[in-house]
């Protein structure tokens, strides 16, 4: 099971590798730049008796984001394991960002699934984008083709791991 979840980790970061447009190549998911005093005005708060964010609206809560199957779809296997396995530090994580860059709940949900992805990649977007670059939403609903494209590695590695681990086992 180890090996099939690392496989399928791998397969991953080849397919957004091999797939997905390059960073800041699509100007469909480029937002414009917000100013945090203006969006931090109903952010998610901070209670310091609990030690947890809590939504003040209804568009914060989790519900108005998108569920395991978007962050499965947008960044692969490893962000959706780490969500599946940790769903109160995943949610307390988006809120913070939400209240932090002062963002949407969907945005912050493709921030936060794009680090758990791939912390490296990420912080280099995010340092690029303090540099004039445009901004990416992490969040954007994933195009058509990427989709297309990925359920066609998905179902051709899927029949590779299959066939492996039957001949393994087999002979």
């Amino acid at each position: 099971m180890i090996t099939l979840l690392f496989t399928l980790s791998i397969i991953s970061q080849i397919t957004t590798a091999t797939f997905l447009t390059p960073l800041n190549s699509s100007p469909a998911k480029t937002t414009a730049q917000t100013t945090p005093t203006t969006a931090l005005r109903m952010a998610p708060r901070f209670d310091p008796a609990s030690g947890k964010w809590f939504p003040t609206k209804p568009s914060e809560e989790s519900s108005a984001g998108y569920g395991p199957l978007g962050t499965l779809l947008r960044e692969g296997p490893p962000a959706f394991i780490k969500r599946v396995s940790n769903e109160e530090e995943y949610d307390q994580a988006v809120l913070k960002f939400m209240a932090g860059d002062g963002c949407t709940r969907r945005e912050a949900q493709g921030n936060m699934d794009a680090y758990m992805a791939n912390p490296n990649d990420w912080a280099f977007q995010r340092n690029e984008e303090k540099k004039g670059v445009s901004k990416r939403d992490w969040g954007a609903e994933p195009e058509g083709k990427d989709l297309a494209l990925t359920l066609i590695w998905a179902v051709f590695i899927t029949g590779l791991i299959i066939r492996v681990l039957y001949e393994g086992v087999v002979t």
